[in-house]
């Protein structure tokens, strides 16, 4: 099957839990945040608490712990905090509609505030999540696609053949 006369469009809107989980999978995904960093931090501040309270208090004991409890709040910042952050900086560009058809030479975007075509060129990776599907430019540059936007599977492999057939390999 050619993939010239191809086009895919999908069209999806975002809530603001949405969005911030779509950020939260990114961050997953990109292995910026890895899966069990929560569980090993919840372990190391549950030993550091423990050797605390066990041994005598000197301060060579309460460096390690107060170096957890610094890394455990700037991962909890990162994960939870930082998201909704970044969707109130934005406002409400992102919530808006957006409509994408995916074309063997290109990408056609539009929405309220956005008409424009990007070649496929212009990302540099693409990464596959549980529930969407992220066109990257940057490593926080990046544009999240529901895969519940596409009609069927068969949509979603023919998206997977033009990014593969434009040099993108899809990234799990």
């Amino acid at each position: 099957m050619g993939l010239e006369n191809e086009a895919i469009s999908v069209t999806f809107h975002f809530t603001r839990d949405e969005l911030m989980k779509a950020h939260r999978q990114y961050l997953v995904v990109r292995k910026i945040i890895k899966k069990y960093d929560n569980v090993l931090i919840a372990i190391f501040l549950v030993l550091s608490v423990a050797l605390v309270l066990m041994t005598s208090l000197n301060i060579l004991r309460i460096i390690p712990l107060g170096f957890v409890l610094i890394f455990a709040a700037l991962k909890y910042i990162w994960y939870f905090w930082y998201p909704e952050y970044r969707v109130k900086q934005s406002g409400s560009d992102f919530l808006d509609e957006v409509s994408m058809t995916f074309l063997l030479d290109g990408i056609m975007m539009g929405g309220s505030k956005l008409e424009s075509k990007a070649q496929w060129s212009y990302f540099t990776e693409i990464y596959e999540g549980d529930d969407y599907y992220f066109l990257v430019r940057g490593k926080h540059d990046y544009y999240g696609i529901p895969k519940s936007a596409f009609a069927d599977l068969e949509e979603m492999q023919v998206f997977r053949e033009m990014a593969s057939a434009n040099s993108l390999n899809i990234k799990f």
